[in-house]
């Protein structure tokens, strides 16, 4: 994944090992590792292995990210299994959740990733200015401290 500040393009966060930056890492029916063999782009990636059926994840709370100066999130995901379903999401201090699924939405206001049937990498570009609406209330920029982020 790379958050990248457009105002002054940089890479915020990219082939990152989440335990080298600090906060906390929590397994809930998966496991991860950073992987040196089979990137999309660059030298690492972030492998996610579930280990039961149903909704598996890896969460991460940084002791601090924002994306503040953010307009878009950009990464690239490959799954072994194409009826799985990928996700990501992060959570700002207020408790609003923005997610970027190819399952279902639920009426949370979030990104829909398309649903491929296969095995290959595909990037996907979260656009702040086209998120989807929530099903109640107004929709709100990501913009924020962030406090939690899932995969």
């Amino acid at each position: 994944m790379t958050v990248v500040d457009t105002s002054t393009p940089t890479i915020v966060l990219d082939e990152v090992d989440l335990q080298l930056l600090g906060g906390r890492l929590f397994h809930d029916g998966a496991t991860s590792a950073l992987r040196h063999d089979c990137s999309y782009s660059g030298k690492n990636s972030l492998e996610l292995c579930a280990h039961r059926a149903g909704k598996c994840r890896l969460v991460w709370e940084p002791v601090e990210l924002n994306c503040h100066e953010t307009d878009f999130v950009r990464f690239a995901y490959k799954k072994t299994s194409p009826t799985s379903k990928v996700g990501i999401s992060w959570t700002g201090p207020d408790g609003r959740e923005f997610v970027a699924t190819d399952g279902e939405l639920n009426g949370r206001q979030e990104w829909t990733i398309p649903n491929y049937g296969d095995t290959d990498f595909h990037e996907v570009v979260l656009s702040f200015s086209e998120m989807e609406h929530p099903a109640a209330g107004n929709k709100s920029l990501p913009r924020v401290d962030v406090l939690r982020f899932e995969f």
